[in-house]
């Protein structure tokens, strides 16, 4: 549905704080845009990514990574947001690059939001691609060197 609306859930969020930041609200069609964006990128996140990740995005202990709570943080460093689009279930994933960068969009908004960075820059279909075109070989020990970055900057 995003693909026929011709405007992806990133744009969305573009425009949306951009009207936002002038006090005023979406129009209603763009609201309306934006919500079926919303749904169509949640629909894909439980089909696609939910069975591991689970619906809240509590991931599985010692197994698949938690979403919430965390993955904001990757975007904090170029790695950490490039490393979201290369990890094999969006690198290998049969959504578009469009659909791929609204699901991981809407995680980052519904899952952890909190700590967003405050320039945060949504992606697009055109990073995603650039993305999928590096698939990780070795996902763990390249999210534990990301880690590992993000707490030394906590710090």
């Amino acid at each position: 549905m995003a693909a026929e609306l011709g405007i992806s859930l990133s744009a969305v969020i573009l425009l949306a704080a951009s009207v936002a930041a002038v006090g005023q609200t979406l129009p209603e069609k763009q609201r309306n845009e934006a919500g079926q964006i919303a749904r169509d990128a949640r629909l894909h996140y439980v089909i696609n990514c939910q069975g591991c990740h689970k619906s809240d995005g509590s991931g599985q202990p010692g197994f698949i990574p938690p979403l919430r709570g965390s993955i904001g943080r990757f975007l904090t460093t170029d790695d950490g947001r490039a490393y979201l689009t290369r990890v094999p279930g969006v690198a290998q994933s049969t959504l578009s690059d469009r659909e791929l960068a609204d699901v991981l969009n809407w995680t980052l908004l519904n899952f952890d939001r909190a700590n967003l960075p405050t320039e945060f820059r949504p992606y697009s279909p055109e990073e995603v691609r650039a993305g999928r075109e590096k698939p990780l070989s070795d996902t763990i020990k390249v999210r534990q060197a990301i880690v590992r970055s993000l707490d030394h900057i906590a710090q």
